[in-house]
């Protein structure tokens, strides 16, 4: 059953409606699931099946049924909406490493390193970029004063 909702700015009247079976995961974040559970047994797996999953991820948690692994499916991570951020967590008992869109091509990831290696209980946080066309891990900046 679809659903609609409407947005209205408070600064216009001007209203933006999407149907939530469709593009109003770009406007409507928190109606999406929050959650998308992932387990993987192999080198060569994605971290989800489809673009759809991912639009309406705000965390992917990796489950790991084999021991360490390096991911080498491309896209890694497939496209999400400009500006989504999403966190990826690894619940599991072993180490899952990415790799950088320059290691690996077509990951769809643009790393601050080669590859990065998500610890036991560990995350990276990720914001989709359509200028860029690929998921950019985020970094805290501190200032030193």
């Amino acid at each position: 059953m679809a659903a609609t909702y409407t947005l209205t700015s408070a600064a216009a009247a001007n209203a933006r409606t999407g149907n939530s079976d469709a593009n109003s995961t770009q406007y409507f974040p928190a109606l999406n699931n929050t959650k998308l559970a992932v387990t993987l047994d192999a080198v060569g797996q994605a971290l989800s099946q489809s673009q759809a999953e991912v639009q309406k991820a705000t965390v992917i948690v990796i489950t790991t049924t084999s021991g360490a692994l390096t991911l080498t499916a491309a896209p890694t991570i497939p496209n999400g909406y400009d500006g989504q951020e999403i966190t990826v967590l690894n619940a599991s008992a072993n180490a899952v490493t990415v790799q950088d869109q320059g290691t690996l091509a077509s990951s769809n990831l643009r790393l601050t390193a080669a590859t990065v290696v998500i610890g036991v209980r560990n995350s990276i946080r990720l914001v989709y970029s359509s200028d860029v066309g690929d998921w950019v891990q985020t970094v805290v900046l501190t200032a030193v004063i």
